[in-house]
Parts: C-alpha cells; sequence; structure tokens
C-alpha cells in the first residue's frame, strides 16, 4: 500500500511538471495572478511578449506593460472579472518594455474557490498586431479605392440624368429602356461606394462626426419621400407613427439618416408587392425607441447571427431581389454603435421582421 501510495505521488509529481513545462512553453502570453491583479507566474511568451522578464514581472501587476487604454475600458475589465466573476474577452494595447506599443486579443478568467471567491486569475493574452496592422491597410486600399471611384461614377450618373431628362434629344422606347438599366446599375455601384467609404471611416475613426439638433418626424418624412416613386412601383404602403412632441435627437444628421434609410430600404427589399412597412417612434424617461417592421419574407432563423455582418445577405431575399451590397444592416449598427444606442431585431420566415433601435436618453437636447 505503501510503495502503491509513493507511486501515485512521484506520477503527479511527474503530470504537475509536464504541465508546467507545457504551459512555460506555450505560444500565448499566459499568467496567474492574485484577485489583486499581482504576477504570480508568467510563462517565456509572456517574457517574449512584453519585454520583461518573470523576476522584473513578479509582485507587479499588468500596468507594468499595460495601462494604455481608457478608464471606462479598465472599469468595464475589473467589474467582469471581479465583481461579476466572468470571464472577460476583448482587444487592448499595451506597450513592450522597449517603449514599443503593440495589441493583443485577451481572455481573462477568474479562478473561484468553494465559497465562490475569487481565489486567483488566468490570463491568457495573443499579439494580434500583425492582423491589425493588415486590416489598417486593408481599410486603406478600400478607401483609397473608394474614392477614385466615385468621381467618375457621379459624372456618369449625371450625365445619365441628362439623358433620360432628353435634354439631347427624344429617346426612343429601347433607348429609355437601356437608360434606365444603366442608371439603375450606377446607382447600385455608388450605394456600394458610399456604404464603403461610410465604412472605412467609422472603422479607422477618421469620420467627422457633426452634431445638430435632428426632428425625426422630418428626418423621416424626407425619407419616405424620396423613397416614394419605389414604394408605388411595388404597391407598397409606408406607415409612419410619430407622436407630435417627440424630443429632438443631438446626433450627426447625415449619419443617422443612413441608419434610417438603410431600415427602411431593408425592409422594402424584404417585403414583396402590396407589402406593408411600418415606422413608429416612442419616447420614454431613458430612451428614443424607433421600430420599422415589415409583413415581408422574414430572415431564416438559421441565418439570423449573421444579420449585421458585413456582406450578409438572406437567402430567401436574394432569390427575388438580386441586386444588393449586404452592407447596409453593418452600416446601422456602426453607427448606432457610435452613438451609444443599440439595435435588435425580431423576424419568423414568412411573416416578417421588426428591428429596434435605442437611442440613450443622453443623446437628446
Amino acid at each position: 500500500m505503501l510503495t502503491s501510495g509513493l507511486f501515485m505521488k512521484k506520477q503527479q509529481i511527474e503530470n504537475l511538471a509536464n504541465l508546467k513545462l507545457a504551459v512555460d512553453n506555450a505560444y500565448d502570453h499566459m499568467m496567474i495572478t492574485n484577485p489583486d491583479g499581482e504576477v504570480l507566474y508568467a510563462n517565456k511568451a509572456a517574457e517574449k511578449l512584453t519585454g520583461y522578464s518573470f523576476e522584473e514581472m513578479k509582485g507587479h501587476s499588468p500596468r507594468l506593460w499595460g495601462g494604455q487604454m481608457d478608464t471606462d475600458f479598465y472599469k468595464n475589465f475589473w467589474k467582469t472579472i471581479k465583481i461579476q466573476k466572468k470571464v472577460f474577452v476583448g482587444e487592448l494595447h499595451n506597450k513592450r518594455k522597449n517603449g514599443e506599443v503593440y495589441f493583443a486579443e485577451v481572455r481573462i478568467a477568474p479562478v473561484l474557490d468553494k465559497n465562490k471567491k475569487v481565489k486567483f486569475f488566468v490570463g491568457i493574452e495573443r499579439d494580434i498586431t500583425k492582423e491589425k496592422e493588415v486590416d489598417r491597410l486593408k481599410t486603406e486600399f478600400i478607401s483609397l479605392t473608394s474614392h477614385q471611384l466615385l468621381s467618375p461614377l457621379t459624372v456618369m450618373k449625371g450625365f445619365l440624368d441628362l439623358l433620360s431628362q432628353e435634354r439631347f434629344g427624344k429617346l426612343g422606347k429601347k433607348q429609355k429602356f437601356f437608360v434606365e438599366r444603366i442608371q439603375s446599375a450606377n446607382k447600385n455601384m455608388i450605394d456600394l461606394v458610399t456604404s464603403l467609404l461610410n465604412i472605412t471611416r467609422i472603422e479607422s475613426g477618421k469620420i467627422f462626426v457633426e452634431s445638430k439638433l435632428i426632428h425625426l418626424d422630418e428626418l423621416i418624412q424626407g425619407i419616405a419621400d424620396e423613397l416614394s416613386e419605389e414604394l408605388n412601383k411595388k404597391k407598397q404602403k409606408l406607415e409612419i407613427s410619430i407622436p407630435s412632441k417627440l424630443p429632438t435627437v443631438h446626433f450627426d444628421r447625415n449619419l443617422l439618416r443612413q441608419v434610417y434609410l438603410n431600415l427602411i430600404t431593408n425592409a422594402m427589399k424584404y417585403t414583396g408587392q402590396k407589402g406593408t412597412i411600418s415606422v413608429m417612434v416612442k419616447a420614454n424617461d431613458q430612451e428614443i425607441i424607433s421600430q420599422v417592421s415589415d409583413n415581408g419574407c422574414g430572415i431564416p432563423k438559421q441565418e439570423q447571427t449573421k444579420v449585421f455582418q458585413k456582406f450578409f445577405r438572406a437567402t430567401n431575399v436574394i432569390e427575388n431581389e438580386p441586386h444588393g451590397t449586404g452592407l447596409g444592416l453593418y452600416l446601422v449598427k456602426l453607427i448606432t454603435e457610435m452613438a451609444k444606442g443599440k439595435i435588435s431585431f425580431e423576424s419568423e420566415e414568412g411573416k416578417g421582421t421588426i428591428f429596434t433601435l435605442v437611442l440613450p436618453i443622453r443623446a437628446i437636447h
């Protein structure tokens, strides 16, 4: 029995040694801290990533190479792992010992004792600096290309408008048909390029936000007037319900217009002939709530997690509406987040969709 016990103890020691060897040599930066955030253990990857040796880290907090984010980031970080006792996942930038800034993806988990008290934290950090640089170059390329494309497309639109207005002479039936088709293709291209420009500006943080007081009833009615011809073609009905004493919103008019325009045109695409699209806006003490709903084809359940992804278009709408960029709802989400708002939806295939936009009361003047 004694021999057996010694064998088991030896086996446990070997297992622990193998585990430590594996963690020490793991590719990702791994670290253990006490509940106060003081470093108890760091592997070789952590030393390589930060430039600090374990001896330099020991007893210090990760602020030794961190502390580069704003106060709100760290408040949310500590609230998540120490108060809520949940895993924190996010991206941040840190500074190596040599002063070089790097980007990292972090995952920090609290380890609890039997009384649900935090015993220590385990953190894993991965260097994503190269990925960030690739994304930056990609964004700059898309932005530059979009700028170069927009000018000739705008010139083309001007000449097409003159042709359709018969400024250079009467058009025959076939000529009108072809001009209309070219105009439609030109509009789709301008919409795509404009969306790409807006997205790259927002993602790079280079967009200029010009906040002004906005009357939502005027904004939405203007969009309705702009879309009236298209609504008539599909014999669709657009119902608008906005209270007369709705507070004004303080935000960038063009960006907010993009949100409502994309939500309404998206509903039109998902709704067939003689369908109904409704826009309802209301306010409470804390929020302004807008709902854009339709009685169209709805979004397939298996595809609903992808709705706000870049270039996503539901399979059931592509069959009836082949033209589209798949950028509208992605742009809506980006702008909504800029306004510190929330966007969500409910949908049932064959019955329709309701998008709900919530703006916080602080955005109201």
